[in-house]
Parts: structure tokens; C-alpha cells; sequence
């Protein structure tokens, strides 16, 4: 395709001083459009962002680097190279909606922007400016916007269909053709034949030919691939046999075989009994890169070359004496084994010699017995005696059984050997704050004062349930902790420390002391129905009644008898 020159006139801020001009704008660049759908890949700098043809032509010739520019016309993507097309090598490549054009950077002075590019319409005013772009177009009409003013309002510039075989991109105030392959020109309206073959697409001298619209690569032997970039694996067919390694060359292939194996393939098993190697009549048998030879009888070695002594392989076993004979040998065993090679050793426990259950173990012209538990000596026949170390305690009795004793233990006592005396004490069977002693199979209960019985079930003087009143029957209240236990029996011993005979328990928890009780008469034991709080299984009065109990303090009558006496 030929290539089209296009003239950008576009200008950078002041590089030189014109006396003439008295601009700050005054150099340009000439660009050259060299393909539509093409790209030069592999040397982009920089890329910028949403900018048109003219955008990304600016920044090319502001970067200092720029040779050339991608520019995607839909998704308006700038790419800047740092060279062009045809430097070092430098090939484009297909790229389906980019625009790639280079530049040659000629530098040349020119006039004021609107006067060289005229880039306004006739009839709108252009105004030179000294920053990007270095023009503006005054005051669009009513019909128009845009920077150039020549975009018309709501216009589609592709509601026409001016590409003629391509596809059309709407841009501001004008459009884009994207051609089909095959085409060229503004309107893709030029039928043309590219070069493909002009970026030597093939490789490894593979012949390019070009045909309409494509190109096709003949290939030297051993490629393959559209560019002949593929060397042709000769080994993928996997040619070599027998476990050979293949070495893929250039349009061939060659193999390593494994040792005892010849051939281009290494199909071949190289006969090794080829040069007759077995001696005295042995026949030769052909091994993968070795061979064997089977010797006639009387003969040994590799190759069937030395007179066999029949000894000479130790054949009589467990200190036996070997006897060379003709083909043959014979073995004279030792005591205690037997057998043509003395490999048998005699089983001295066939007899069974070991009894009470115990396991005979065969050595060597002998045999020992191991012993099941219980019983010992050279054959197990003695029963041990257990019971032979006294190991019963306390007066137990030692029954001995096998591999074991047992203890009959006498009253009192527990454990494997009697050794522990059984605490008695342990269910606490003492009632009502009495205190447990433990005795050999037995126990004894010390109980506090008011208590008695074996376990100090039985209160020893409980005179009623009567009634109470707020001013109190038995006046002496007693602050007792119920959490210690034992209310019963504390209120009464607390009622004796404090010289009152008698001890009333009321509401399950409260202790009252006095010398009398009956201040507001009697009621029934139901009414004392309040379970004292200790839990003790005991009742502690009902709520304004008391469960009176005789402290054992006897009061200090005769005082009272002498003044009745003295009134009389």
C-alpha cells in the first residue's frame, strides 16, 4: 500500500525568540499515515487517555522521546512510541479499530496558528492563543459547538453510510472509516492489494508469498506454522525403540540407545553369544547386553571354564564336614541335626518334656522350658508358694492359688492384703452434733449435751411445743449460726452456758433461752412441724412456737423454799 503523506501543523510553546513572527508558537512536525488496523508493538513510552487524532498527534510532538503514535479511533487510547516503523527492525502488527502514524520531526518556522491552519469556519472568528491548542474559534453559531465550531448540534456524521465497505466511526464534526480488508481511502472506497509479505512475516527462511489479503509461508524442511515459526518435533511419533532416548534435529532425529541395543531406531538386540563365549560344552543364552551360560554337570563359572567342586559352595550347613564326590557331595552332621545338608535341627521337644502347661524351646541337641506363671524348676513341675512371704497383714489368712494368693481378712479390715483398717466413721453416723470415733470394725459416738443413744438419735429432754408472743416466753434470744450445723444441740448447750434450763428452737433457725416456757400455753407437736435449717432431720419449732428442751441445768430452788418458809 502506498503511503500517504499528512501535513499536522501543531505547535509547542516558544523554543526560539522570533523577531519576525513575535510568537511563542512556532515549530511543526509532518506525519505520515502509514496504516489503518495496524500497530507498532513492543516500544510504547507512554500512554494517554481519552484523546482524539489531533489530542494524541499534540502530545506525540510535546514528548521529547515521540517517534510515532497508536491511536484506537473507538476507545481513544494514545500509545507513544520511542521509534517507527522500520527502525531496528521495528514490523507492525495487525490491530483491528488503531490508527498508527510516525513522524520525521521536520521543524520548520510558520506563521500565527489561524493564519496556517485555519481550523475555524469562514464565518467564525479565529483568535490566535499561546496555550494548548494555541487557537480558539469565537462565539459558535446557534447551529454548532465544539472547539473548531464545526460539529452541528445532535448530528450523526454516520447516518449516511459514507463508508462504502467499512465500518463507520462517528467523531466530532466528522467521521472515521474503518476498512474492510482490502480497501483504502477516506470512503474505504479503493480497492487495493497490501503487501503482507512487506514485513517479512516469515521466519527460519521460510519464502513469503503474497496473495489478496493474506500471505502464505513456504517452509523449509522441518517447520511448520503460518510464520514457520515451529520446528517440527521429528520425536513426537516417538521413532526410537526399546527405551532409547530421541534427539529432535533439525528435519531429523536420532537415538541413544540403551546398552545392548544397535540400530537407527535401536529396533536390533545385539546377539552377545555371537562370539561363542561359553566353554565345555555349555550352551550360550542371549541376555539384553550381556548373556549366560548353562555349564554341563561338573563345570562352573561365567563362561563354564573351572571344574566344579562340589564343596567349594559350603553346601553341608550348621558345622557339618562336606565330602567332594564325583557330580556329588556328601554332609557329616554334628549332634543334634540331620538332613542331605544337615539343615534340619533334631526337635528335642517332640517328647513333650515340659508339663503344667509351660513352653518347650528346641536348641541345638537340647531344649529348655519356659514356665506359665505359677510354677517353676528345669521342666515347670514345682508350684510356687505365694503365700510363702506372709504377705497378709492384721491377723489376715493366705490361701495360695496359682500365681496368686488371696487374704481372708478379719473383721475391720479391707484391701488386697488386709492392710487397711475400714474407717467407720465414714457415713457419719453420729446425729445431732455428736462426734464419731472410728474402732477396729466398729464406732462410737461421743454426743453433746441434751443427746443421747448409740447415734445420738434421741434428745435427751424435750419438754413440748408451746406457744411464743412477741414479748417472748423464753426472753433470751441466742444469735446462733445456722450454717454451722447442729442447731438443736448448740441452742441447747448455749442455753446451759448461759444458766437457763431450758432452750426453745423456733421457725427452723431462731434459739431462745429462759428458766420458764409456758407464758402462753401449750400446742401440739404439729405446730413444731419447722425442719431446723442444719437439715439434721430434727424439727426447730413453727413460726411463733417453740420446741422446748431441758438444758440439764438444775436452778437454785432453795431460796425460794426459805423465804416461802420465812412469809409463813
Amino acid at each position: 500500500m502506498a503511503k500517504t503523506t499528512l501535513t499536522v501543523l501543531f505547535y509547542l510553546p516558544l523554543l526560539a525568540q522570533s523577531t519576525i513572527l513575535r510568537l511563542p508558537c512556532q515549530t511543526f512536525a509532518e506525519f505520515t499515515v502509514f496504516h489503518m488496523g495496524k500497530a507498532l508493538k513492543g516500544h510504547v513510552i507512554k500512554t494517554e487517555r481519552d484523546v482524539d487524532d489531533i489530542g494524541c498527534t499534540r502530545k506525540c510532538v510535546e514528548h521529547h522521546k515521540c517517534r510515532s503514535y497508536n491511536l484506537n479511533v473507538q476507545t481513544k487510547e494514545c500509545q507513544l512510541n520511542e521509534r517507527r516503523h522500520g527502525e531496528n527492525g521495528t514490523q507492525l502488527v495487525d490491530a483491528p479499530g488503531w490508527l498508527y502514524k510516525s513522524t520525521d520531526y521536520s521543524k520548520k518556522l510558520i506563521g500565527a496558528t489561524c493564519r496556517a491552519l485555519n481550523p475555524c469556519p469562514s464565518h467564525i472568528l479565529c483568535r490566535d492563543t499561546c496555550t494548548s491548542p494555541f487557537y480558539e474559534c469565537v462565539h459558535c453559531d446557534e447551529n454548532h459547538h465544539e472547539l473548531h465550531c464545526d460539529i452541528p448540534l445532535d448530528k450523526n456524521d454516520c447516518e449516511k453510510n459514507p463508508c462504502q465497505n467499512g465500518k463507520c466511526v462517528d467523531e466530532h464534526a466528522s467521521y472515521f472509516c474503518l476498512c474492510d480488508p482490502g480497501f483504502t481511502g477516506r470512503n474505504c472506497e479503493s480497492v487495493t492489494d497490501i503487501n503482507e509479505c512487506e514485513s517479512l512475516p516469515c521466519f527460519n527462511g521460510g519464502t513469503c508469498r503474497n496473495d489478496v489479503n493474506r500471505f502464505q509461508c513456504n517452509c523449509l524442511a522441518g517447520y511448520s506454522g503460518t510464520h514457520c515459526e515451529e520446528d517440527i518435533n521429528e520425536c513426537a511419533s516417538i521413532p526410537c525403540q526399546n527405551g532409547a532416548t530421541c534427539i529432535d534435529r533439525v528435519n531429523e532425529y536420532t537415538c541413544n540407545c540403551l546398552p545392548g541395543y544397535t540400530g537407527k531406531r535401536c529396533q536390533t538386540d545385539v546377539n552377545e553369544c555371537a562370539s561363542s563365549p561359553c566353554r565345555n560344552g555349555a550352551t550360550c543364552i542371549d541376555e539384553v547386553n550381556r548373556y549366560s551360560c548353562n555349564c554341563v554337570p561338573g563345570y562352573t563359572g561365567q563362561q563354564c571354564q573351572t571344574d566344579f567342586n562340589e564343596c567349594a559352595s559350603s553346601p553341608c550347613r550348621n558345622g557339618a564336614t562336606c565330602v567332594d564326590e564325583v557330580n556329588r557331595y556328601s554332609c557329616n552332621c554334628v549332634p543334634g541335626y540331620t538332613g542331605q545338608q544337615c539343615l534340619t535341627d533334631i526337635d528335642e521337644c517332640a517328647s513333650s518334656p515340659c508339663p503344667n502347661g509351660a513352653t518347650c524351646v528346641d536348641e541345638v541337641n537340647r531344649y529348655s522350658c519356659n514356665c506359665v506363671p505359677g510354677y517353676t524348676g528345669q521342666q515347670c513341675q514345682t508350684e510356687i508358694n505365694e503365700c510363702a512371704s506372709t504377705p497378709c497383714q492384721n491377723g489376715a489368712t493366705c490361701v495360695n492359688r496359682i500365681n496368686k494368693y488371696s487374704c481372708s481378712c478379719l473383721p475391720g479390715y479391707m484391701g488386697q492384703e488386709c492392710q487397711t483398717d475400714i474407717y467407720e466413721c465414714a457415713s457419719s453416723p453420729c446425729q445431732n452434733g455428736g462426734t464419731c470415733v472410728d474402732r477396729i470394725n466398729g464406732y462410737t459416738c461421743t454426743c453433746v449435751a441434751g443427746y443421747t443413744g448409740q447415734h445420738c438419735q434421741t434428745a435427751r429432754d424435750y419438754v413440748g411445743c408451746y406457744k411464743d408472743s412477741r414479748t417472748r416466753a423464753l426472753p433470751h434470744v441466742r444469735g446462733l449460726d445456722v450454717s454451722a450445723g447442729h442447731l438443736t444441740a448448740n441452742c441447747i448447750q448455749a442455753c446451759f452456758a448461759s444458766n437457763q434450763a431450758y432452750a426453745g428452737l423456733q421457725a427452723g433457725r431462731q434459739c431462745f433461752c429462759g428458766t420458764s416456757y409456758d407464758r402462753y400455753g401449750i400446742d401440739g407437736d404439729s405446730s413444731c412441724s419447722s425442719q431446723c435449717r442444719d437439715s439434721t432431720g430434727m424439727y426447730c419449732g413453727g413460726g411463733w412456737r417453740n420446741s422446748v428442751y431441758k438444758t440439764g441445768k438444775i436452778l437454785n430452788t432453795y431460796k425460794c423454799l426459805l423465804l416461802v418458809k420465812y412469809i409463813f
